[in-house]
């Protein structure tokens, strides 16, 4: 009962630091640096795993069959291809912001002076929003969010007969591997 209460405790904690983030990420939603920021965390995942996968294949070479080093090195293929998908959506970012960036544009590094005055202008700007009633990094509304409790289900007696039918045919169907023609429109409602 004591660890149940436990748990509970450290969801609802869990649930109330989500809240508070939520509307950082909600100031920060469509802007360039959240959209870049969210697409290079993802490409690092992803390549993350394509590495996992080529070590376990090299590692494991001699104990795995010939086919199941050829599935794991088609998965590898695979993550290549939806990284070079994303490697080029970065430059839809640019393209939806109407960012210039070249190799030889010049980077312009601020002095403290400018770094103070840019730091009053952004606080001077939320203060106004925060008037407004825009809701900068705060609830304007006053919502008062659901319990998050939710009402137990009901536990289904076990039936043996449906257990084996599940166990010898499956019902999860294999991933379809997209071998897309590639169309750059980015979009970060797509991603979610």
């Amino acid at each position: 009962m004591m660890i149940r209460r436990m748990a509970t405790d450290v969801i609802k904690e869990t649930y109330r630091r989500m809240d508070r983030v939520e509307y950082i990420k909600q100031d920060n939603f469509n802007t360039v640096g959240y959209e870049v920021g969210y697409l290079v965390f993802v490409i690092n995942e992803r390549y993350r795993r394509m590495i996992d996968k080529y070590n376990t294949t090299m590692t494991m070479q001699g104990a795995l069959y010939q086919m199941e080093h050829v599935m794991f090195l088609q998965d590898v293929e695979m993550n290549y291809w939806e990284l070079e998908h994303l490697m080029n959506m970065l430059h839809e970012v640019e393209r939806k912001y109407k960012i210039e960036t070249s190799i030889l544009s010049t980077y312009h590094e601020m002095n403290s002076k400018e770094v103070q005055e840019e730091k009053a202008r952004i606080a001077k700007e939320k203060k106004a929003a925060k008037m407004k009633g825009k809701g900068v990094g705060s609830d304007p509304l006053g919502s008062n969010y659901p319990g998050q409790n939710r009402p137990r289900k009901k536990k289904k007696q076990f039936v043996l007969s449906d257990y084996i039918k599940n166990r010898l045919n499956p019902t999860t169907t294999q991933k379809t591997r997209w071998w897309w023609p590639i169309e750059y429109g980015w979009e970060i409602d797509y991603w979610w």
